[in-house]
C-alpha cells in the first residue's frame, strides 16, 4: 500500500482525466499507470461517465485554481516555460493548503493542511488567517 508524506495510507485512487472531466475508462489511464497501481496495492477506480457528482470537489478545486491563480496570472505576466507556470502552481497550492481558510462544510474553516498534516486535523494555534480569496501577489 502507498503512502503519501503526511503518513495517511493511500488505498484507492480516483485520478481526474481529460476527457470530460473525469476517468471515464479513458486510455490515458491504462498500462502503466494501472500497473504501478497493482504493484503498490492501491485500487484504481474510475467515475462513471456523465456523473459529476461522483469527482465535484475536483472540479471546484480547479475551478477555484482557475478564478483565484490562472486567470490573474495571465494578466499579469507571460509565461515563457512550462516551468515557470508549474513554479506559480506550486506557489499557490502552498498558499492553498496551508494558508487559505476554507469555507466547505466538511473543512469548516480549516485549511487542507490542518485536517490532512496535523495529527487528528485540529486547529494550530496560530494568529487570525488570511481570508478566502487572498492570495498574496
Amino acid at each position: 500500500m502507498g503512502c503519501i508524506p503526511a503518513g495517511w495510507p493511500l488505498q484507492r485512487i480516483l485520478p481526474e482525466g481529460h476527457r470530460d472531466g473525469v476517468t471515464d475508462q479513458g486510455v490515458e489511464y491504462r498500462g502503466a499507470f494501472d500497473k504501478v497501481c497493482a504493484e503498490r496495492n492501491i485500487r484504481h477506480t474510475r467515475t462513471k461517465p456523465r456523473h459529476a457528482w461522483t469527482n465535484g470537489f475536483v472540479e471546484r478545486l480547479q475551478g477555484t485554481i482557475l478564478s483565484e491563480l490562472w486567470r490573474i496570472e495571465f494578466r499579469r505576466r507571460f509565461f515563457t516555460s512550462a516551468a515557470a507556470m508549474q513554479t506559480a502552481l506550486d506557489r499557490y497550492l502552498e498558499f492553498y493548503n496551508r494558508r487559505r481558510a476554507h469555507q466547505g462544510y466538511r473543512t469548516r474553516g480549516r485549511t487542507p493542511g490542518e485536517i490532512f498534516f496535523t495529527r487528528g486535523g485540529k486547529r494550530d494555534q496560530r494568529t487570525p488567517r488570511q481570508s478566502v480569496n487572498t492570495y498574496p501577489a
